[in-house]
């Protein structure tokens, strides 16, 4: 016998037993006595396949096949081993050299090896999909297309533009192309000159929006790094407890005419030393501002509605001096674009109004959003809601009023400022139920009443007239009886936090007669059959905090009826049970 067949029986022997380093050495021998024997290769491919050593059993393979390139083996070996090496697309194409290669009559081995042509396919595709999935799709976008996207994003935090930047590598090459990205700027304690010049460079000296923080006040040489840009892109400037004079010394190009031409001012507590550089951001004529936000802040209100007058937005947070309410007025008169008007007032103090006469009325037919708010007992609030008509108003929210709401009520009442109300919230404040449910009847699409922290009964009659259901004496029943309404049809957030006159009879009548329509419903909810039926939204929220006289047996029905209640004491003391 040959030696090489001796060599290569052994090594079959082995490999048979699970000697695996014996059959390489056994096979090794045999292809030394006779290269040119081809299943002498495919054998000790087989091993190194076992062993897990593919580059080796591949180089055997590929022996396989220049021996012997019209036989199947070396390709089918092939193809297992490109498969465990997840080179798919290599496995395919030995695979199907190797059924090119096989006889008609070797059906067991074609069927093995369609079999997994199927396992290759279906690999390759789950390859595909994967890098379908993580693939770069962004990283093609035009640049132009990807810096749009980028700004949507930092449209809710400008700050993300240094973590986008971060992601890859082609985020960070679009981001840094892309100077309108960086045209935000907000300077505050941390590293504030680095990041002026970096900003700087990166917004091409086009700075859009700036941003002083209080914990400027420290470093104001930092702002000595925009020295040398113009300012003309500027269109926000927010100022917070930060000297306006010496943001003109240090920014010499914050000149009248960048002033002018701001759309959005926005001023926190201003050095009140520094009164006749504040006074200055409100004597430029034809400003182009159209939001403006002052905070604890020194205003000149006959210069401000001398020359502001495009008001989109309008905050104010702070004292007011006496006998000012002509002043306020005329600033709203000078603006009928407001649409989101905010009054905080702290206190009042002594100083000379102008001694104008207010106007007649103030009609601001675009107002959507009014807020009110004073811890006086001045009737400063009183005397502005009983000039202004407000036609389209959808939003009211009042609060901390000592003196008597009745009279501003009836007269959002008369005015038909109420007519489109959608959201009513009343805080702190002193009113009689009968205004307050007069006012109601003009509300017929109120979606969200607040009555909290209101004293005395007030609360629970309001609380009554919603449970109860309201004559209507325009429509009748076929019998001739008046027919009858629901107060405040649309209503399906109400909190009346803090109300302690608020009982549990009333919640439920309320709850039950909003319920959606069902056989056997009271007929006295239903106008006649002359009438189109009146829609009535079922209440979706029901808000009773630190209401002690709700009894706490109704609240297993209340929340079965109502997907959101919430009825939470302030303390275990004043808590008779658990909620």
């Amino acid at each position: 016998m040959a030696t090489w067949k001796k060599s290569f029986q052994q090594g079959v022997q082995s490999f048979r037993e699970g000697r695996l380093e014996d059959a390489l050495t056994s096979f090794t021998a045999a292809i030394a006595s006779e290269p040119g024997e081809y299943t002498l290769y495919d054998s000790r491919a087989a091993v190194y396949q076992r062993l897990q050593r593919f580059r080796e059993a591949l180089l055997d393979s590929k022996n396989v096949i220049d021996l012997a390139p019209d036989r199947w083996q070396g390709y089918s070996r092939s193809a297992h081993l490109f498969l465990k090496l997840k080179r798919f697309t290599s496995s395919l194409r030995m695979v199907d050299l190797a059924l090119e290669r096989l006889t008609n009559t070797d059906a067991k081995r074609r069927s093995e090896l369609l079999s997994l042509k199927d396992q290759i396919t279906t690999a390759l595709e789950e390859k595909q999909k994967e890098a379908s999935r993580t693939a770069d799709h962004f990283g093609k976008l035009p640049l132009e297309i990807a810096g749009h996207i980028f700004s949507l994003v930092l449209n809710d935090n400008h700050s993300w533009v240094v973590q986008l930047a971060q992601v890859s590598t082609r985020w960070r090459a679009a981001i840094l192309e892309t100077p309108s990205l960086w045209g935000i700027l907000v300077l505050s304690h941390r590293n504030p000159a680095k990041k002026a010049r970096l900003w700087k460079q990166r917004s091409k000296g086009r700075v859009v929006e700036l941003c002083i923080r209080e914990q400027l006040h420290r470093t104001p040489w930092a702002l000595d790094e925009l020295r040398n840009i113009d300012l003309d892109a500027l269109r926000t400037l927010r100022i917070e407890h930060f000297s306006v004079r010496l943001l003109r010394s240090h920014l010499p190009a914050f000149s009248s005419d960048i002033l002018r031409n701001l759309d959005v001012l926005e001023v926190d507590r201003l050095t009140s030393s520094d009164t006749s550089s504040i006074l200055w951001l409100w004597s430029e004529p034809e400003m182009q501002l159209q939001s403006l936000t002052v905070q604890n802040t020194s205003v000149d209100w006959p210069n401000l509605a001398e020359n502001v007058r495009r008001l989109r937005r309008f905050a104010f947070q702070g004292p007011l001096y006496f006998n000012c309410t002509p002043d306020v007025l005329w600033l709203l008169h000078s603006n009928p674009e407001l649409s989101e008007l905010k009054l905080y007032i702290d206190n009042l103090i002594e100083r000379n109004s102008s001694g104008r006469d207010p106007p007649d009325t103030v009609r601001l037919p675009r107002l959507l959003q009014l807020e009110l708010q004073t811890v006086s007992r001045d009737q400063t609030l009183n005397n502005l809601l009983l000039s202004l008509e407000l036609p389209a108003l959808r939003t009211l929210r009042i609060s901390k009023q000592v003196s008597s709401l009745d009279a501003s009520l009836t007269h959002l009442l008369h005015s038909q400022s109420a007519s489109s109300l959608t959201e009513l919230r009343i805080n702190r404040c002193h009113f009689s139920s009968s205004a307050m449910i007069q006012l109601l009847r003009s509300t017929p699409v109120l979606e969200i009443l607040e009555l909290s922290l209101i004293g005395g009964n007030q609360a629970n009659v309001v609380l009554e007239a919603l449970a109860t259901p309201q004559l209507d004496g325009s429509t009748s029943d076929k019998d001739g009886h008046p027919s009858t309404t629901t107060l405040c049809p649309a209503i399906r957030h109400l909190d009346l936090s803090h109300c302690p006159c608020i009982t549990g009879g009333p919640l439920i009548r309320l709850v039950k007669l909003r319920l959606p329509h069902q056989e056997g419903k009271p007929h006295e909810l239903t106008l006649s059959s002359t009438a189109p039926p009146q829609s009535v939204e079922p209440i979706t929220t029901l808000i009773i905090d630190g209401c002690t006289a709700v009894d706490a047996e109704i609240l297993p029905w209340l929340r079965s009826q109502v997907p959101k209640v919430s009825c939470v004491y302030f303390s275990k003391e004043n808590a008779s049970w658990k909620r």
